[in-house]
């Protein structure tokens, strides 16, 4: 984490142009897995999320963007999957793509994202795991001066599995994912800062 935080302000004192420097907080929902011994839902609860976003702009072009996006949320597993510590973090780091429209004070945005998720759950039956993540987002920002904007979004944020059903573990393991995509919808705003 530090190593990164180096190389974010290392990129922005570098670069010669606008960069977006973004802090958000969301709410997020969540989709389910399963306990595969009783064929029933896990939920994972919703709950905020905390988010850190850096954009440069493509190629002198000031209305696209080229990004990273780093996000945490601490959550917990329902009753239902049976574990003694139901703890579960989720921290996605991505690369992203923004293409902007301003128009006066505003600039409506969409964002495309991948990159990788990682789920890290306390309980010691469960294994941390590693898989591929998207996302999709829409929203605005809103300056209050150029130097600093308000942002408020939504984004869609699919994990991909390889549907082989256990999702934390190799064998003898209960918790499980139907399907091969998780998917996860998140609310967010924040302040962005313009450098």
């Amino acid at each position: 984490m530090r190593r990164l935080a180096v190389i974010v302000l290392a990129l922005v004192a570098c670069h010669g142009h606008a960069v977006d420097l973004t802090l958000l907080i969301g709410y997020t929902v969540s989709g389910d897995f399963e306990n595969v011994d009783s064929n029933t839902e896990v939920q994972v609860d919703e709950t905020p999320n905390y988010a850190i976003a850096i954009d440069f702009p493509y190629r002198e072009r000031p209305d696209q963007r080229l990004g990273l996006y780093l996000s945490r949320q601490n959550t917990t597993f329902s009753d239902d999957a049976g574990l003694s510590d139901s703890d579960l973090s989720i921290t996605h780091l991505q690369f992203t793509a923004m293409t902007l429209w301003p128009h006066l004070r505003w600039e409506p945005f969409i964002l495309l994202g991948v990159g990788a998720v990682y789920y890290s759950p306390s309980d010691n039956s469960l294994q941390n795991l590693t898989r591929l993540s998207a996302q999709v987002a829409g929203g605005v920002n809103y300056k209050l001066t150029d130097k600093v904007l308000l942002r408020a979004g939504a984004r869609w944020v699919p994990t991909f599995f390889d549907g082989n059903g256990a999702a934390f573990c190799d064998g003898g393991c209960s918790l499980g994912v139907s399907g091969t995509v998780w998917s996860q919808v998140v609310v967010d705003t924040g302040v962005q800062f313009r450098f």
